[in-house]
């Protein structure tokens, strides 16, 4: 079995997690970080940085 490549968060530069389901890798990419970085992000930048970004860059876009 070949080893599983970590990859490093863009934003934080720690290594991103890889998700398992019933002892399997899945996922080993991690998330988008656009609009924030090109390249990928952990879930913790995700859900504490890019989605907030993106949020408030759609409520701005609202209200123009």
């Amino acid at each position: 079995m070949s080893k599983l490549k970590t990859i490093q968060c863009v934003i934080c530069k720690r290594d991103i997690e890889h998700k398992v389901h019933n002892g399997r890798v899945y996922w080993t990419q991690g998330n988008n970080a656009q609009p924030v970085a090109d390249g990928r992000c952990c879930d913790r930048c995700d859900v504490g940085i890019v989605l907030r970004t993106r949020i408030r860059e759609i409520q701005k876009e609202m209200r123009k």
